[in-house]
């Protein structure tokens, strides 16, 4: 290698045991960052240099074994100049926190996944997060929060970075996919509970539907999975692999379901085959079978499937419940005049089957013939 910061022995242990799962094309980026913040090279005066050189060396090793082919690496290349001519500005001093300093934790994941944030212990998201997870804008998130400030209060609802801790914050989200922008004088976490809030303010399905999805799959992990949060990056690199096999693995079944759903869905055996099936949320069934959630939502309360209107409203009418197509989950949402239940219906494998058929006899599916 070219510097001696790191030795080409590193680079390879680094390489082999910090990468599994992650693309070829972000393994110098990954690597990059490893060694900056594991050797405390972020510390240097001379920092963005030294990334660039550690990124070069990893790209010419990868180039070695035939892991990348020289037009990847001259585009990355060409890339990195360009952001570099874009943000032609002196490099400021600054001391990257440790964990412990900015109670910070962050998980690096795919671009399409949430950004996993933890902040003094406790799972958080971004306002922007949030935002394009309930369809709306930022900006919208911010005027409900002012318009309601007493349904808010901190460190129950949401947590308020400023001063110093906003300054490591924003280094330590420095290679984060949650860049914390220079101009920005505070920054709001939401937690579970403010996120609900937020849901219940915008009351549409799909602000519910993706409150339901942080609620079982982000919030609730560490009850469901309990992992040891990351407290290097090794680990969090660790982490970030298993979770994209996971991603690999329900992209898969979602693929294979849609299949099921939708070529095969005038076999005889279909029914065999989906009645066994765990259930699935109306809006998750109408994106595997094709369908914009809020037409599918409409078309069942018209065909009177789903309450039109009132607390009850999407809710199945008890006579297809009965039949065995819906189940209907309590959800539980602290409220300021205490607790509410929230219900969320959801297909069983029966009503999966059940359903593909009246959206193929609607015509709103087009039937698929097998090969």
């Amino acid at each position: 290698m070219r510097t001696s910061l790191v030795t080409r022995e590193e680079m390879i242990e680094a390489i082999e045991q910090h990468t599994a799962c992650i693309s070829t094309r972000d393994i110098p980026g990954v690597i990059a960052n490893y060694f900056m913040i594991t050797k405390q090279l972020y510390r240097r005066k001379d920092k963005n240099a030294v990334h660039r050189i550690l990124l070069s060396d990893i790209r010419e090793y990868l180039l070695e074994q035939g892991h990348l082919n020289y037009a990847t690496v001259a585009a990355e290349a060409r890339k990195e100049a360009h952001r570099m001519k874009a943000t032609n500005v002196k490099s400021e001093k600054v001391h990257a926190p440790s964990v412990q300093e900015s109670e910070l934790v962050v998980v690096q994941n795919q671009s399409d996944e949430i950004p996993v944030l933890e902040w003094q212990g406790v799972r958080v998201v971004t306002t922007e997060t949030l935002a394009k997870g309930y369809g709306t804008e930022a900006i919208r998130i911010r005027q409900n929060h002012h318009e309601n400030k007493v349904r808010f209060v901190e460190a129950k609802h949401f947590f308020k970075v400023i001063g110093d801790e906003l300054k490591n914050l924003r280094v330590a989200l420095n290679y984060s996919q949650n860049p914390v922008s220079p101009k920005a004088r505070s920054l709001i976490l939401w937690t579970e509970r403010g996120a609900a809030r937020h849901a219940k303010m915008l009351e549409t399905d799909q602000a519910w539907a993706f409150f339901e999805k942080l609620e079982d799959s982000y919030f609730r992990q560490k009850e469901q999975q309990p992992v040891a949060i990351p407290q290097t990056l090794p680990e969090a690199l660790r982490l970030a692999a298993e979770l994209a096999e996971q991603k690999q693995l329900l992209e898969q079944k979602a693929h294979q379901l849609n299949q099921q759903l939708v070529a095969a869905a005038s076999k005889v055996d279909f029914a065999d085959r989906v009645s066994v099936a765990k259930g699935i949320l109306i809006g998750n069934f109408a994106k595997v079978v094709g369908l914009k959630q809020n037409a599918q939502f409409a078309w069942l309360r018209e065909n009177g499937i789903l309450i039109a209107s009132g607390g009850r409203k999407n809710v199945p009418f008890q006579q297809y419940i009965n039949a065995g197509y819906f189940t209907v989950k309590e959800v539980v949402l602290d409220d300021e005049d205490g607790y509410q239940i929230r219900l969320t219906p959801q297909l069983t494998g029966k009503g999966q089957q059940w359903l593909t058929r009246k959206l193929l006899d609607a015509g709103l599916l087009k039937p698929v013939a097998a090969e």
